[in-house]
């Protein structure tokens, strides 16, 4: 994933799972499926409770 800059993700954030732009960052990425949406906390949650 080198080469994506930090201004990239952030002029991403807030947009729908349709927008091309953001379809068009995935596939220039290589970056595989597109998720139809993305929690806050998906990943691990740190810290644990």
């Amino acid at each position: 994933m080198s080469g994506i800059k930090q201004s990239e993700l952030i002029k991403l954030v807030g947009l729908a799972s349709t927008d091309t732009s953001l379809v068009q960052f995935f596939e220039r990425h290589g970056l595989g499926k597109l998720p139809k949406t993305i929690t806050s906390n998906q990943g691990t949650k740190y810290p644990p409770d």
